[in-house]
């Protein structure tokens, strides 16, 4: 369910850039015999944009980011919009060059699940290729900045976003899961009938911070 609500967050975001892709500015004002300014009695209508997105994901044999992916694909093809998916093997220099070959195919949104989780100069690389070819960029599932220097990567280019749930929110909802069910279940969860509930705790990987932080609370 929390899966599918910050894909549903990510395909509105898709959307959304789809729609500015189209928009263009307006007409220029004209110059009055007063010398003042006046709008165009008709403002130019920017021609529709056909949006293509390129979809790159970290590494496709993470079993999770295989079922994201048939999600993400289902999501955009609703919404009627084109992509193409990038695996890069959990290379950063590969999606690298992954992403300079989409724009170079013509792809003009770009929606990163970046490999190099929470390093800043990563994401300001994608950020920098987004920025020469004038289109959007839309960062997923995975974080773009490290500690303590949020807002450099995504404050330093306007057309950038970051859909990505909160681990210590994910791991309070795990928590009051595992509570409601060992209060409906008391009886059958302990065990040995001493009225103490002995438990072991399994933590992902131990470099992953979404991991450390939903353990953590």
């Amino acid at each position: 369910m929390f899966a599918k609500k910050w894909i549903s967050i990510l395909l509105t975001a898709a959307v959304m850039t789809a729609a500015m892709a189209g928009c263009g500015g307006q007409a220029a004002p004209e110059e009055t015999a007063a010398g003042q300014t006046r709008a165009a009695a008709v403002e130019e209508k920017p021609e529709p944009v056909e949006v293509k997105a390129g979809v790159f994901y970290y590494y496709g044999q993470d079993a999770f980011i295989s079922r994201l992916q048939d999600s993400v694909n289902t999501a955009l093809e609703e919404a009627g919009i084109a992509y193409e998916n990038y695996d890069a093997g959990n290379d950063q220099e590969t999606q690298l060059e992954q992403i300079r070959e989409a724009i170079d195919g013509g792809c003009n949104l770009l929606i990163v699940n970046l490999v190099d989780k929470g390093a800043s100069a990563s994401s300001s690389r994608v950020c920098d290729l987004a920025a020469q070819a004038e289109i959007p960029v839309i960062f997923f599932n995975r974080a773009v900045e490290s500690g303590g220097g949020e807002g450099i990567v995504l404050g330093g280019y306007e057309n950038v976003a970051l859909v990505i749930s909160d681990p210590a929110e994910a791991g309070h909802l795990q928590g009051q899961m595992i509570g409601r069910y060992v209060a409906d279940h008391y009886d059958e969860v302990d065990l040995n009938d001493d009225d103490v509930i002995t438990y072991a705790m399994f933590k992902g990987e131990a470099e992953n911070q979404d991991a450390v932080l939903r353990t953590a609370s």
